[in-house]
């Protein structure tokens, strides 16, 4: 292709008996374009390129009738050339990625499927902005136990999750590691016209303390082609690391900011389906409102109220086989304390798709 591109790859999958795999490897290079602009002052003609190898195994053994287990791996090593002004000094970064995983999953017995998983993922970055070399190594561990249980009002889910995250760097974090252990429950079911919902979740951060979260969604069918629904939740989200602690050397202003707190949010939504034949319509009515909303622009900072409010329509169908979809969304988005709209939030997005199959 363009720009010296190339890329080879090739994989198997099969099995035997109660056992199964796949396969895949890849390699990839590019020798790219200058990543700065010519009618900048700082415009630097190299060729700025990318190269990236990659390897995926999966091994799945049926341990017993209704039970599986099954291990994943993936790794990713590649390399990102780009510009930092005028220097002749090669600046890229070098970086590795790899996830590890272990699924057992069956039937406990009729009604009742259980779901336990272990897994390991890391990501390590080397960027060579100059001779030193910044460093950042990340190490997420996850485990968890899902259920999911028939039961005369619907299907309840009934689960636990623990999460350690830890980071390694050149520049230094006043915490370098944080745990977050979990239980969630819901319920969703159907009876004649009426489907409900219901879910709740509490998450025990080490850094963060306790949060309770929750959805509570209800629809009713009007008629066999008319549906409506309402569903109200809330959210919780924590500042990542990079949020928190990092350092820019060249441009302060993309620092951290240590004293970032998680955001919180209520947020609800109404409303209506309606189908004939192979056409279906929609129109729902969405209000979020956050406390704490963390932004990264102009600095990094918690917006003590936001709300972000709009209106989503949708069509979908089949004409003659072609197959089509279109999505708008109108959305306002504004600090309430300032009035002032959110920076990158669009007003209006409009998504369209048309697809055909022959033979």
């Amino acid at each position: 292709g363009e720009w010296d591109r190339s890329e080879v790859s090739t994989g198997a999958s099969g099995g035997a008996g109660v056992f199964t795999y796949a396969f895949d490897v890849q390699t990839l290079s590019e020798s790219g374009f200058s990543a700065t602009n010519k009618r900048l002052s700082t415009f630097n003609p190299d060729r700025d390129g990318f190269s990236q190898n990659s390897s995926h195994l999966s091994v799945a053994w049926a341990i017993a009738p209704d039970w599986k287990l099954q291990a994943n791996g993936l790794q990713s090593y590649g390399s990102n050339h780009y510009d930092n002004g005028l220097s002749s000094f090669d600046v890229h970064g070098d970086y590795g990625t790899s996830v590890l995983g272990l699924v057992l999953d069956g039937t406990v017995r009729e009604g009742w499927k259980s779901k336990l998983s272990a897994s390991n993922s890391s990501d390590k970055v080397d960027s060579y902005g100059s001779a030193v070399p910044t460093r950042f190594y990340t190490t997420q561990e996850q485990l968890s136990w899902q259920n999911d249980v028939a039961t005369p009002v619907g299907l309840v889910l009934l689960g636990a999750e623990s999460l350690t995250e830890s980071v390694s760097s050149s520049t230094p974090y006043s915490v370098s590691a944080r745990a977050t252990a979990s239980w969630f429950l819901g319920l969703s079911g159907n009876a004649g016209p009426h489907n409900w919902q219901a879910n709740a979740r509490q998450d025990r951060s080490s850094q963060f303390g306790v949060s309770n979260t929750g959805l509570l969604g209800y629809g009713y069918a009007l008629s066999s082609n008319l549906n409506v629904r309402a569903a109200i939740g809330s959210t919780f989200k924590v500042p990542s690391f990079n949020t928190l602690y990092y350092v820019d050397p060249i441009k302060p202003s993309n620092n951290g900011n240590p004293s970032t707190q998680p955001e919180t949010g209520r947020n609800s939504e109404v409303g209506l389906r309606y189908t004939r034949g192979a056409h279906e319509f929609s129109i729902t009515r969405f209000e979020n409102r956050i406390q704490g909303f963390i932004t990264r622009d102009p600095v990094v900072a918690n917006i003590p109220y936001v709300r972000i409010e709009g209106w989503t329509l949708g069509a979908q169908g089949t004409i003659q086989g072609l197959d089509y979809s279109v999505g708008l969304d109108l959305l306002d988005a504004r600090n309430e304390l300032t009035n002032q709209k959110l920076v990158r939030r669009p007003d209006m997005q409009l998504t369209a798709g048309l697809d055909y199959a022959a033979g």
